[in-house]
């Protein structure tokens, strides 16, 4: 069964960035439990001898930010954020195609670079005609807005 995300316009400004609020306080409990199970493994670093505690733990960091959201997005289009604020990553094509893997990727790298451009990537949502960021257009997918659920649970 495929579904149709042709009715539904792609999400403002306000809801990703409020996403990302979300999921970034979910990104640091996550953070905090590799950076123990990584001090469990390796023991404490000493302060003043040389560890290669920078050499590991940071690549570990980034494998579990790029698995975090690899998998909210290839399972299911949204984090927990996003979620919350009733939005989802699908593919552009619209017609309830799952996101690749590889897509994920593209988009977390692209999504980066519209960070530390001073936000710009994410800004030129409000200029876009598609209202799509850099890393949407980047991932040949679209960040949507979902309807409100009607009715009770």
């Amino acid at each position: 069964m495929s579904t149709s995300y042709l009715e539904n316009p792609s999400a403002g400004l306000v809801p990703r960035i409020a996403a990302m609020g979300y999921d970034f306080l979910m990104l640091i409990a996550v953070w905090m439990l590799v950076s123990f199970l990584h001090i469990m493994v390796r023991g404490e670093p000493i302060e003043g001898q040389p560890s290669g505690f920078q050499y590991t733990l940071f690549p570990l960091l980034v494998l579990s930010t790029v698995a975090f959201y690899s998998w909210f997005w290839t399972h299911g289009g949204q984090t927990l954020g996003m979620r919350a604020w009733r939005i989802k990553v699908v593919h552009q094509k619209l017609d309830g195609t799952r996101i690749t893997y590889s897509q994920c990727i593209v988009r977390m790298a692209v999504g980066t670079l519209s960070l530390f451009s001073l936000g710009m990537g994410y800004i030129s949502v409000l200029f876009n005609s598609n209202s799509d960021c850099w890393h949407d257009t980047a991932s040949h997918t679209r960040t949507i807005r979902l309807p409100k659920k009607t009715g009770l649970y």
